[in-house]
């Protein structure tokens, strides 16, 4: 009986410091992520950050690596990238502004990696994503004229269909 209460004790024990740990994996993952979130404008480095929360660069990259399946460096690129997106989608800024506003170190590094995020470089990306929204539109508003159209069509026999029979006059 004492070895069975003494392994049900070590199950208990056990299970309960997993939750723990994974809670606070949680917290550290989410410390890291805002972190890349607030600096992501500016140099990035998971040497600062690993100094931050006190543990060696290595381990922080490995932890990052192992909770997110991405290395720190993709990571902090896809923030980036996701920022300089809507940028070229929605403004009209240059290129090399949307670059350093985003973190870029150069407009040579913002367009290595676009080019292996979006297979082409930011300005074909931006023209092409414009042509494709104006495309949209037209045939948005091509499938609305037809609806349209159907409508009246269906209000006016309905009307048609619907209107009072002429009445009899009886003598």
């Amino acid at each position: 009986i004492l070895d069975q209460l003494i392994e049900h004790f070590m199950e208990e024990h056990a299970g309960g410091r997993l939750l723990k740990d994974d809670r606070q994996d949680d917290e550290k993952l989410q410390q890291i992520i805002r972190y890349v979130y607030q600096n992501f404008q500016e140099v990035v480095s998971l040497s600062a950050l690993a100094d931050q929360m006190y543990v060696s660069k290595s381990t922080l990259s490995r932890f990052f690596k192992k909770q997110t399946g991405v290395y720190f460096a993709e990571y902090v690129n896809q923030i980036r990238l996701n920022y300089a997106v809507s940028e070229l989608l929605y403004s009209e800024r240059n290129i090399t502004k949307i670059a350093m506003d985003c973190g870029f170190s150069n407009t040579s590094v913002f367009d290595k990696v676009f080019r292996e995020n979006y297979g082409m470089s930011p300005s074909e990306y931006r023209i092409m994503m414009r042509v494709k929204v104006k495309d949209e539109r037209r045939q948005s508003e091509s499938v609305r004229k037809q609806l349209r159209e159907e409508l009246k069509e269906k209000i006016s026999v309905t009307r048609q269909t619907k209107a009072p029979a002429s009445k009899v006059v009886e003598i």
